[in-house]
C-alpha cells in the first residue's frame, strides 16, 4: 500500500558539477571517477547535517534537509572539501518551501525554486533564496551577499537571490577548465539542460520522477546493506571457535560477490563477537538495514548451522533457515545462505555472480580447516610471528590439496606482508610470494582473491603501481568487494603522491568497514600529508573512539597539533587522554608520545627518561630504523654532553654498518647512518649516505617514504653546516605532501642550526 502524500516545509538543495558534459565527451572514465569522488566526499557532510539524497541525477544531486541552517552548513562544508580536487567545481542552490512527500518522491514549488537557483551560483559558490536568508540571517559566522532580484521560469514573482559564505572567508578562484563566456558555451548549455528538465517536470505537476535516468535513492541503497555478525560457536569443543569465525568470514565473502549488496567487512563485524548490544544499536553503528546472525555446531563429521536475516529497522525476521548436514556440505550451505539472502532482499544476482558463489574452493575438509586457521592468524596483527604461523597453516592446507587456489592466494599475500613490514626484505621472500601466485592463477585464472594478492605483490614487493592497480581492478571486476581491496587501491595512490584519489578510496573502505580503527587512521594520515589537519583530527577522533586503548592514533594526533598550530598545550592534553587509556606504559607508541612532547618542549632529561621506559631496541617501521643508541646520542647532543654523545654515536655507527652489510638496499639504514656521521662531524660520509637514502627511495618512486628520506637529508645538511642545501630540501618538502610543516620547523630543536639563516627566517615569516 502506497503512503498517502504528506505536505511539509523542507530545505531543498540542488548541486551540479561544472564542466561535466564536456569532460564526459573528452574522457568518460575520468568523468565517472570524478562523480564517484564527488558523491564519496559529500556523503559524510550530508549525514552530519541530517540531509537525505532524494536522487542522484547524472552529475547532480537533489537533497532534502529539515532546516535551512543545516542545508547551508552542509553546502559550505561540501564546497570546502571539494577543493581537494580542482576539477570538482560545484554550483549549489538552496530554497526552503512547501514540498509534497509521497513514498520516495518529493515534489512541489520548493523543489522547483531550488532547482532554478542552483544555475545562478558561480562555480564553488552557494546561492540561496530570500526565504533561506530570512532563516539564517541571525546565525553567526555566515556572510550573505545579494545578487539582486531574479526572475525564475515558472515562478510567478521575482525573488531575491543571495550568495552565502563563511564570515571573513577569502574566496580563492578555482580554475574551471571548461568555463566559457556567460553568453554561451558549456555553462549556458548546462543551465539550459537543468532548466529544461525542471520545465518538463513543472508541466506534469512539478513531480520529481526521473524514470529510467541513472538515479539512486539512499533508502534503496540502505535496504541492500548487510552485516554478518560472528556466528556463535555452539560446539562442545571450544577449539572450534576458529571454525565458527571462518564460516562467518566465508559467508561474508560469498555475499560480497553480489555487487548489488553493500557488505560490512570482517574487522568491523568481529567486534560484535559475544556482544549484548541490540540489533538496532548494531545496525545504527554499522550503518546497515539488515543483519545476519547465526550459530555453528560441529561434531564429528556433522555440522549444524542456523542463520536468520533480520530487518534492523523493524526487528522482524526476513528469512531464516537451519542446516543439519554432513561436513562435506559446508560449502553448499554457504552458497545457499548467500543466494537465499539475495532473494530475500530482492537484490539482483547475475549469472556470473551465481557461478562464482557456487564455486567450491576445496574438496578436502582438513585442508579447509588449516586454511581457516591461517586466516585467523593473518587477522591478528602485523607481527612476524602471526604471519609465520599463517604461512605454516596455508602450507599445510596446500600439502593436503595441491589445487586449493584460495590457500595459494593467501599464502602469497602473507609473504608479501612479511616483506612490506620489514620482517624479511629478501628476494627469496618475494620469490615465494610469486610462486604461490603463479600456482593459484594456473588453477583458477579468474579467482579474484588471486588477482588481489597479485596487486599486493606488485605494490609491496616492487612499488609497481600501475600493475598493482590493474590487478586490484581485475579483482573488483571479478566480484571481490571488501574494504581491504579499497585500502590497497588507496594506498597505491598515496604512494604515487595522488593523495586526493587516495582519500576517495579510503572513504570507501571506511564505508565498508565502519568499525575499523585502521580505516579511519589511514584516512587521517592522508589528510595529514595534505596538511588538512582539521579533517585529519576528525578521523583520528573516530579511530580513538573505536579503540581508546590503541596508542598509535593518539601518537599521530599529538603530532598533528604540533604541525597545525605549534600547540604544545593541546599536544599535552592528547598525552593526558592517552595516559588514562594505556594498557602498558612500555607500549612503543606511548613511549614515543612522551619522548616527542619532551623533545619539542626541550625537556631533554625527561625525554631521556621517557625513552628508557620502553622495551624496544629501536624505532623499527617502514619509514625509519632508529636504534636506541642513535636516539640517546641525539638527546645528549641537545644536552650538550659531547662525551656521551660521541659514545652513543660510535655505538650506533657500529650497529648500522653491520645492518647495511646485510641489507644494502634498505634506504632507512643509509639515512640513519648519514645522521650518525653528521653527529660525529664526518661531513662527506654523512652527505654521501644521506644522498644514498634518497637515491634508493626518491619521492618520484614513493611519495610518502621518499619525503622522509629527503627530510633526513635536509637534517644532515643542517647539522654539517650546508644551510642553503638544507633549505632547498625543506622548501621542496613544504611544496609536496609530507609530515613537515612550518610549525614543526619552528619547534623542533633539530632545525636549530638554521635559526639565524635569512632564508629560514623569511620562510617562517611568510
Amino acid at each position: 500500500m502506497t503512503d498517502s502524500p504528506k505536505r511539509k516545509l523542507a530545505a531543498i538543495m540542488f548541486t551540479d558539477m561544472v564542466g561535466y558534459t564536456a569532460l564526459m565527451q573528452k574522457d568518460e572514465t575520468k568523468a565517472r571517477a570524478l562523480i564517484e569522488m564527488q558523491r564519496a566526499l559529500m556523503k559524510p557532510y550530508l549525514k552530519k547535517h541530517g540531509g537525505e539524497v532524494i536522487q542522484f541525477v547524472g552529475d547532480g544531486t537533489f537533497c532534502r534537509f529539515e532546516s535551512a541552517i543545516e542545508a547551508v552548513n552542509a553546502a559550505l562544508e561540501i564546497q570546502n572539501i571539494m577543493e581537494v580536487e580542482p576539477e570538482l567545481n560545484l554550483r549549489i542552490g538552496i530554497h526552503v518551501g512547501d514540498v509534497v512527500i509521497e513514498g520516495d518522491e518529493v515534489y512541489g514549488d520548493g523543489v522547483n525554486v531550488a532547482a532554478r537557483i542552483e544555475p545562478l551560483a558561480e562555480p564553488g559558490d552557494v546561492c540561496v533564496s530570500s526565504r533561506v536568508r530570512d532563516d539564517i540571517k541571525n546565525q553567526s559566522g555566515l556572510s550573505l551577499t545579494s545578487l539582486g532580484m531574479k526572475g525564475l521560469k515558472n515562478v510567478d514573482e521575482e525573488i531575491e537571490v543571495f550568495s552565502v559564505s563563511k564570515s571573513g572567508e577569502t574566496k580563492i578562484p578555482i580554475s574551471d577548465m571548461h568555463k566559457e563566456s556567460p553568453k554561451g558555451g558549456v555553462d549556458k548549455l548546462k543551465w539550459f539542460g537543468t532548466a529544461a528538465l525542471v520545465t518538463v517536470l513543472a508541466i506534469i505537476g512539478l513531480k520529481i520522477d526521473f524514470g529510467t535516468m541513472d538515479a539512486e535513492s539512499t533508502e534503496e541503497l540502505n535496504s541492500f546493506s548487510i552485516a554478518v555478525l560472528p556466528f556463535t560457536n555452539m560446539s562442545a569443543d571450544a577449539e572450534n571457535e576458529f571454525f565458527a569465525d571462518g564460516i562467518t568470514e566465508d559467508i561474508l565473502t560469498q555475499l560480497s560477490k553480489i555487487k548489488s549488496l553493500e557488505v560490512i567487512s570482517r574487522t568491523s563485524i568481529m567486534q560484535y563477537k559475544n556482544t549484548t548490544k541490540s540489533m538496532s544499536q548494531i545496525a545504527e553503528e554499522l550503518g546497515v538495514a539488515t543483519i545476519l546472525e547465526g550459530s555453528v555446531r560441529r561434531g564429528g563429521n556433522r555440522v549444524r548451522i542456523t542463520a536468520q536475516l533480520i530487518d534492523a529497522r523493524t526487528d522482524k525476521h526476513i528469512w531464516a533457515n537451519s542446516y543439519d548436514r554432513d561436513l562435506d556440505d559446508i560449502f553448499a550451505i554457504q552458497t545457499d545462505v548467500a543466494i537465499k539472502i539475495a532473494a530475500a532482499l530482492e537484490a539482483s544476482l547475475t549469472p556470473e555472480e551465481e557461478k562464482r558463489i557456487n564455486e567450491k574452493p576445496t574438496d578436502n575438509l582438513e585442508a579447509y580447516d588449516y586454511y581457516l586457521r591461517g586466516n585467523e592468524y593473518m587477522a591478528r596483527d602485523f607481527q612476524s610471528s602471526s604471519f609465520t604461523l599463517a604461512i605454516q597453516m596455508y602450507e599445510q592446507a596446500i600439502e593436503l590439496d595441491r589445487n586449493f587456489a584460495n590457500a595459494y592466494s593467501r599464502l602469497s599475500f602473507a609473504h608479501s606482508q612479511m616483506y612490506w613490514f620489514y620482517h624479511d626484505r629478501t628476494e627469496e621472500r618475494l620469490r615465494r610470494s610469486k610462486k604461490a601466485l603463479d600456482r593459484a592463477l594456473i588453477i583458477n585464472p579468474d579467482l579474484p582473491e588471486a588477482h588481489a594478492a597479485f596487486g599486493w605483490y606488485y605494490y609491496h614487493g616492487y612499488l609497481e603501481y600501475e600493475n598493482a592497480l590493474m590487478e586490484f581492478q581485475k579483482a573488483i571486476d571479478l566480484g571481490l568487494n571488501n574494504s581491504l581491496l579499497y585500502v590497497g587501491i588507496a594506498s597505491v595512490h598515496r604512494r604515487q603522491g595522488k593523495m586526493k584519489e587516495a582519500i576517495v578510496y579510503f572513504l570507501k573502505a571506511e564505508e565498508l568497514d565502519p568499525r575499523s580503527t585502521d580505516a579511519y587512521f589511514n584516512t587521517a594520515e592522508t589528510y595529514m600529508l595534505l596538511r588538512q589537519y582539521d579533517e585529519a583530527v576528525k578521523h583520528l577522533n573516530k579511530a580513538i573512539s573505536l579503540a581508546p586503548d590503541q596508542m598509535f592514533s593518539y601518537n599521530i594526533k599529538l603530532y598533528l597539533y604540533l604541525q597545525k598550530d605549534a600547540d604544545l598545550k593541546k599536544a599535552r592534553s592528547v598525552l593526558a587522554q592517552a595516559t588514562k587509556n594505556v594498557i602498558s606504559e612500555s607500549d612503543i607508541f606511548f613511549v614515543l608520545m612522551n619522548y616527542t612532547i619532551n623533545i619539542f618542549e626541550r625537556n631533554y632529561e625527561d625525554a631521556l627518561y621517557s625513552w628508557s621506559k620502553g622495551d624496544e631496541d629501536a624505532i623499527d617501521g617502514q619509514f625509519n630504523y632508529t636504534h636506541h643508541y642513535h636516539i640517546k646520542a641525539s638527546i645528549y647532543r641537545y644536552l650538550k654532553n659531547p662525551e656521551l654523545e660521541k659514545t652513543y654515536y660510535d655505538s650506533a655507527l657500529t650497529v648500522y654498518k653491520s645492518m647495511i652489510e646485510e641489507n644494502p638496499k634498505d634506504s632507512r639504514l643509509h639515512s640513519s647512518i648519514g645522521l650518525v656521521y653528521a653527529g660525529l662531524g664526518k661531513k662527506e660520509e654523512a652527505i654521501r649516505a644521506g644522498k644514498k637514502g634518497v637515491e634508493l627511495l626518491p619521492i618520484s618512486k614513493e611519495a610518502w617514504r621518499g619525503a622522509i628520506r629527503v627530510r633526513d637529508l635536509a637534517n644532515i645538511y643542517a647539522v654539517v653546516g650546508e644551510f642553503d642545501l638544507a633549505l632547498d630540501e625543506i622548501e621542496l618538502l613544504l611544496s609536496v605532501p609530507s609530515t613537515l610543516s612550518e610549525n614543526i620547523l619552528r619547534l623542533h630543536p633539530k632545525w636549530d642550526p638554521l635559526r639565524k639563516h635569512p632564508r629560514f627566517i623569511a620562510l617562517l615569516k611568510d
